[in-house]
């Protein structure tokens, strides 16, 4: 088949059909589109362009002009030569720029085997972590060529919950941002390799399902590997020269998603152009199994990997209005971008619309949070960093693929809440201190409320361990909390080590996302005896402890020993031979030897004679002991200890018989 390019007199009548706007800037912008283009050619030239208007440089883009990245009102452009002479000729304020070129594909990117080489070895040497997923097929694949498979990596532990929160991290979409596959495999594997060593990897991956998909266009990317500008996939159109990046054949897969497609404004229906849309929306088979991905895992939030711009951008992209949740995302933003030392925007604030992209879809349509990361700067080498690169690129976006997981529970919620920072877990005698700082900097500046510590599972607000402001007040958008963990919350976990997480919430009622650490408690030493005391609400003294077998009215200290436990049966005063009270024995209170049932526990409520009948006397909470009613305020008592774990059913079972005492 004889592929031929659209000739001038075509280009004419198209142009006669367009808007004025930008004049002769748009002529340039349509001649531009079918003139071919490679970043290492010495026949074209990256220059800086002066515009006046926002309506002018959309022209240009639409128009087919290779933008590459938006300054105020400077745009940095690939240009033919040829048409240098006509810009200078109108005035235009023009700058060259030193040329990138990439001669050949740099060793240390990897290839599209390469890829499948190195997830095939990952789920190798982690079976319990990763899962390979063949998801749907490249263009070329579609069509009986050489093509590829679109692969999806899903990293998850056994650990946690059985349904966990979703982040799906996706790359290249764009065939010459070649640092995007790198920097989402590299997150693959950062996570692999530290789950069990890095306390925050290892809790993400316990109550977390990260999605990763490196290569969107595989096609596109072979390109890329014989060092071509190539951007869309490399569907043929029958209407452009083969070669010619980028404005050659192949559809822009950023631009046909099926959300506002087909604007005016924001994509080309030219299949020659550098954002060609396509013949209609989800019309390319790359585009499609992302699209059924997507709908089917519904993820809770989606990161796009583009280079480059050092930047974050979130909805809309086909609109300067904002989005529904402007407010939230633009927080999650701000925060992804402050700790890679990058800018948070609006996409449509770079200063042109887009239609058609994944993020506008993934959020209008599913109402996923969706962002999209412009991975690294013009200092970085545009499109194609070198080697020594590579990492630092990686090293700066981690943080906020970090974050971007942990906000995958509720993203709209926790947008701009607090967070814990630099914290310290250290031993104090028997006693472990925690201290954290915690802020809202990032997130608003507003005065911190409180910070919650919680050990293993985050738990919901208030039934954490609260932790003391260390100036006595909490007045600032910047705080030092610290607490003293003492046996009673470290016995539970003694000989093992456990994430130790922290929750702050700001005066607005924004909670933000747990800060993770370890508490190791490996060697720990656990005491030879546990006082276990219960204390009403209101009092100041301790109403019962037991120890070694021995219940005291009062501190254990007082000496006042009111009942005796010995082989799960309960005798009145001090030793075994006074008269027989109770028998405890699978979580029965029997009265005597084998008298009636009068109390039971199971399942952190005790019952009233046996559980079968349903009468709760008391609830359970930790270290709280509630009345049967439903109410979280409705506390009776207070323990030193975790009542909720399986070793203190004894105490359990003796809190009723106590309690009968007490009142």
């Amino acid at each position: 088949m004889s592929l031929r390019r659209r000739g001038p007199s075509h280009t004419l009548k198209r142009l006669l059909r367009c808007s004025v706007v930008g004049g002769w800037v748009m002529l340039l912008a349509l001649f531009f589109s079918f003139a071919p283009l490679h970043a290492s050619s010495p026949e074209y030239q990256l220059v800086r362009l002066r515009f006046k208007r926002r309506s002018q440089l959309q022209a240009w883009v639409d128009g087919g002009l290779d933008v590459w990245h938006v300054d105020g009102h400077t745009a940095l452009v690939l240009l033919p030569k040829t048409q240098i002479s006509a810009f200078q000729t109108e005035r235009t304020q023009l700058e060259f720029v030193p040329q990138p070129a990439m001669a050949s594909f740099p060793a240390c990117y990897r290839t599209y085997a390469d890829m499948v080489d190195f997830f095939s070895d990952r789920a190798t040497a982690y079976p319990h972590l990763l899962q390979w997923v063949d998801v749907g097929d490249s263009w070329e694949k579609a069509n009986g060529l050489a093509g590829g498979d679109l692969y999806v990596a899903r990293l998850t532990s056994p650990e946690g919950p059985d349904k966990k929160p979703k982040f799906f991290l996706m790359a290249e979409l764009h065939a010459r941002e070649i640092i995007t596959p790198e920097v989402a495999m590299n997150f693959a594997d950062d996570l692999l390799r530290n789950y069990g060593q890095d306390p925050t990897v290892t809790w993400l991956l316990d109550n977390r399902e990260v999605w990763v998909m490196p290569m969107a266009n595989p096609d596109g990317h072979a390109r890329a590997v014989q060092a071509e500008n190539w951007r869309k996939n490399v569907r043929l159109t029958g209407s452009c020269e083969l070669g010619a990046p980028p404005n050659s054949h192949g559809v822009d897969l950023n631009r046909n998603y099926g959300f506002q497609w087909g604007l005016d404004t924001g994509s080309s229906a030219d299949p020659c152009n550098l954002t060609y849309r396509g013949e209609g929306p989800y019309s390319e088979p790359e585009i499609q199994a992302i699209r059924d991905l997507v709908r089917e895992q519904d993820f809770d939030i989606l990161v796009s990997l583009h280079s480059w711009g050092d930047e974050v951008l979130y909805p809309w992209a086909h609109t300067w209005d904002a989005a529904p949740h402007v407010n939230s995302l633009g927080a999650m933003a701000t925060r992804m971008a402050a700790v890679s030392g990058y800018t948070a925007k609006q996409t449509a604030q770079m200063g042109y619309v887009s239609s058609g992209g994944a993020a506008d879809w993934s959020y209008g349509e599913l109402g996923i949070a969706s962002f999209t990361l412009e991975v690294g700067g013009i200092e970085d080498g545009f499109f194609w960093p070198p080697c020594e690169k590579q990492d630092q690129l990686y090293q700066e976006v981690r943080p906020a693929l970090i974050y971007a997981a942990m906000v995958a529970d509720r993203p709209y919620e926790v947008a701009g809440g607090p967070e814990a920072h630099e914290i310290s877990v250290e031993p104090d005698g028997r006693e472990i201190r925690v201290r954290a700082q915690v802020s809202d900097q990032w997130s608003g500046d507003d005065r911190i409320l409180t910070a919650e510590l919680f050990l293993e599972e985050l738990g919901a607000p208030g039934t954490g361990i609260r932790l003391s402001p260390v100036d006595g007040n909490c007045n600032s958008d910047t705080e030092w909390f610290t607490m003293n963990l003492d046996e009673s919350v470290l016995l539970p976990f003694a000989g093992r080590r456990v994430p130790l997480l922290i929750v702050a919430e700001e005066v607005t009622g924004t909670r933000g996302v747990p800060a993770v650490a370890w508490l190791d408690l490996r060697n720990y030493d656990v005491p030879a005896s546990t006082v276990v005391s219960f204390r009403p609400v209101g009092a100041q003294e301790l109403a019962f402890a037991i120890q070694n077998g021995r219940v005291f009215q009062g501190p254990a200290s007082a000496g006042n020993v009111v009942m005796t436990v010995r082989d799960r049966q309960v005798y009145v005063g001090e030793g075994v031979t006074g008269e027989l009270l109770y028998t405890l024995e699978d979580g029965r209170v029997r009265v005597g030897e084998a008298g009636p049932v009068i109390y039971a526990v199971r399942d952190h409520r005790i019952y009233q004679g046996p559980p079968e009948f349903g009468v709760v006397r008391y609830r359970i909470d930790y270290d709280r002991i509630l009345g049967p009613g439903h109410s979280g305020d409705n506390i009776v008592a207070f323990a030193n200890i975790n009542l909720t774990i399986e070793e203190m059913e004894q105490a359990c079972l003796l809190l009723p018989v106590l309690m009968d005492r007490l009142y």
